[in-house]
């Protein structure tokens, strides 16, 4: 069974202590990939050189809502550079990018930022990794407004509704399963998981940001993508093994070519 987590903070507290320890343990759970996102210029460098060395290691650059705040200069600056990284050829997608309106800051230079970033992965033919919280509308607005067939949208650690769902551009985003879907407590989460369809699916730890049932928030590690592999797999009524092969072919589907 090969897998492959979408989403995970490699190098944040505390897995970036062991980064080579951790990515044992996740292979030795079968996980074949692990897709690092960066949050800002300075960690979107900092991902790219410490991944170079590390086998099934996939980096994206980005600018996280949370790390945009109100300084539109400084906003600039960074993108500015993100689009020198991109230009270097060695990121494989946009992101972590998005939308937060539960962090302080400004929602519209957000905004303004998530549509340069969805420009820029659109000029460099990578997809995009979105994070959204509190703000679909507006997603929904600016994924509307894209020129032509714009670029893939994994949209990461998905939570909005049905009607939200038949809204976004056909064709276009897949959506990420987190350890969330893994809580019997979490009702519409999981709900929302049983309705989407399989293809569309990609499995995601947010390590080590997202508790599942078995690991509390903090602990959580790619090789945790095993447990919502399999939780996913209940809730559909399918073998893990099926799980894994489709939510991997369609992982490779938006991120083609393999690990480095």
């Amino acid at each position: 069974m090969e897998l492959v987590d979408t989403h995970c903070h490699l190098f944040d507290p505390p897995m970036n202590a062991d980064p080579a320890g951790v990515l044992a343990r996740a292979r030795a759970a079968g996980v074949a990939e692990v897709w690092v996102p960066g949050v800002d210029l300075e960690s979107s460098t900092r991902a790219l050189a410490l991944g170079a060395g590390l086998p099934g290691v996939r980096v994206a650059v980005g600018l996280h809502p949370q790390a945009v705040g109100r300084d539109r200069g400084r906003v600039e600056a960074e993108l500015a550079g993100l689009e020198a990284l991109l230009g270097a050829g060695r990121a494989v997608a946009v992101g972590e990018i998005g939308l937060d309106a539960e962090v302080e800051g400004d929602l519209e230079l957000q905004a303004r930022a998530l549509e340069a970033q969805l420009a820029l992965a659109a000029r460099y033919a990578l997809p995009a990794l979105v994070h959204c919280r509190g703000a679909f509308a507006r997603l929904l607005s600016v994924l509307g407004a894209l020129p032509g067939a714009g670029p893939t949208v994994l949209l990461h650690a998905w939570a909005g509704s049905a009607e939200l769902l038949a809204q976004l551009p056909p064709g276009r985003c897949f959506f990420g399963v987190a350890g969330v879907a893994t809580r019997p407590e979490a009702t519409r989460a999981r709900a929302r998981v049983q309705a989407l369809p399989l293809g569309r699916l990609v499995l995601e730890t947010d390590a080590p940001y997202i508790g599942t049932r078995l690991r509390p928030k903090g602990a959580v590690e790619p090789a945790d993508v095993r447990e919502v592999c399999a939780e996913l797999a209940a809730l559909r009524g399918l073998s893990p093994e099926e799980v894994a092969r489709q939510t991997t072919a369609t992982a490779r589907a938006i991120l083609p070519g393999g690990p480095p």
